[in-house]
């Protein structure tokens, strides 16, 4: 894409030339070969067809620009649906006991927030800044053929403030950048926490606390936005203060020299028109660099999270095949079963052994924390003993066979949750329309009393 803005440019200096000096038809070998190939009358039309052609170079310079944004974006946003695509397979198909140790608020900000994050704040920026250090090389080798001297003094004027500014800020925008990951967790802890516990929020009158936390997240990651931003955009105020003034101080040096106005005004056209492709492609390589350096904490927290899944053994997911279930028509068996949750020294349970007859009632009772949850999970096959063994009718219940185990179960939670859906949906919870048995959801629904909702 560099290239081509840089052969517009380049277009306009021998038709701006042409049209103050015709006279170059007969002194330039390559317009004299042109005009005698395409046997024109006279100048005005030779000149009418060069400027048609300079136009027409610009509009296929400038289409190509477009083409290669909608390339670039259809890769980075497809990008986006696949990673965070990847990220949500891979928290789905970890084992439960990994999200018994994180914030799902956190996890739903990892797979929608901060994948956007990265697309928007890093792969966009990152392409956006190869594409224009390859226009901003490419005009800057077409002024440096014209006129090296000036060149030097105008990437001198352009380039360095540039340089300077992100230099000294370059430290400041990775920490923002890690604060930005911080305060955005907070952010959204607060809201999944406030509407989580809004009947015992309003039932207390705590409302204000989730408020005020939330607020206070809220207001710094808005800091840290504008921080970023302006550290992108302020230098492009200074540097077209600059670039105008340069424009002044070129005529009166070429002035001063003894240039003519022939040579004057091709000269500054040319620089003006490199200066409109120019000083856009600086401010965007600048502003998309800053982007990337800002952004790159979120790159690395992302790899973070995907990096972890692969270092597990994933649960398969189900794609709601007919699973034969595991047969089971004599007991449940807890043989010295021993479990430890991650990170914890003291076990929840030590050397448990039970059985559970077909066809019986059981209950576990005991205080808080004595692990009735825990030994209820085991048997549903959510967690895996860290010792001992749970065995179906004398057969060990392992990761081969959980699946065809669970087919077994009905489970109630102790604490209800409602998808934001119809009854009929919740019901058969996480089945895909086409896969629903209505006649079996209608008998539940019977059963549990909720028929005539």
């Amino acid at each position: 894409m560099g290239l081509f803005q840089a052969i517009g440019v380049a277009s306009i200096l021998p038709f701006m030339n042409l049209v103050l000096n015709p006279e170059m038809v007969e002194t330039n070998q390559w317009l004299k070969w042109f005009y005698q190939w395409g046997n024109f009358q006279n100048l005005q039309s030779f000149v009418i067809t060069v400027g048609f052609i300079t136009l027409g170079i610009i509009i296929l310079a400038n289409a190509i620009s477009a083409l290669t944004v909608w390339m670039r974006l259809r890769f980075t946003w497809r990008n986006n649906h696949l990673l965070s695509q990847k990220l949500l397979y891979s928290y789905l198909s970890r084992p439960y006991s990994f999200f018994l140790n994180r914030n799902s608020s956190d996890l739903g900000k990892n797979v929608l927030s901060e994948v956007q994050q990265l697309t928007n704040g890093f792969l966009i920026p990152f392409f956006t800044l190869i594409s224009d250090l390859f226009v901003v090389l490419f005009v800057l080798l077409l002024l440096f053929f014209v006129n090296p001297s000036t060149t030097l003094v105008t990437l001198l004027l352009l380039g360095v403030p540039y340089f300077i500014v992100y230099w000294l800020n370059r430290r400041r925008l990775g920490i923002t950048g890690v604060q930005r990951i911080r305060t955005n967790r907070e952010r959204y802890t607060s809201v999944n926490e406030a509407f989580g516990g809004i009947k015992d929020l309003k039932l207390m009158g705590r409302e204000s606390y989730y408020f005020k936390k939330f607020s206070s997240a809220s207001h710094l990651f808005s800091n840290l936005m504008i921080s970023h931003s302006l550290i992108g955009s302020l230098p492009r105020f200074a540097l077209e203060t600059i670039a105008f003034g340069g424009i002044i101080v070129l005529v009166l040096y070429l002035l001063r020299t003894g240039g003519s106005a022939g040579e004057i005004i091709p000269m500054v056209s040319l620089y003006a028109f490199a200066g409109y492709r120019l000083m856009p492609a600086l401010q965007q390589f600048f502003l998309s660099l800053t982007q990337v350096r800002f952004n790159y904490p979120t790159v690395l927290k992302v790899t973070e999270e995907l990096l972890g899944a692969e270092q597990v053994v994933p649960e398969e997911i189900q794609n709601f095949d007919a699973i034969p279930p595991l047969p089971f028509q004599k007991e449940i068996c807890l043989e010295r079963v021993n479990f430890y949750y991650p990170d914890v020294k003291e076990p929840v349970l030590r050397d448990i052994s039970l059985t559970i007859p077909w066809r019986t009632s059981v209950a576990f009772v005991g205080p808080t924390g004595s692990g009735k949850t825990t030994t209820v999970d085991l048997i549903l096959g959510l967690l895996d003993p860290t010792s001992g063994e749970i065995l179906i009718d004398g057969i060990p219940l392992t990761n081969g066979n959980k699946t065809n185990w669970q087919e077994n179960l009905g489970y109630v939670p102790q604490q209800i949750f409602l998808s934001d859906d119809t009854v009929t949906h919740n019901i058969a919870f996480g089945i895909p329309e086409h896969k629903i048995d209505y006649q079996a959801v209608e008998l539940a629904a019977r059963t549990a009393g909720i028929h005539d909702f």
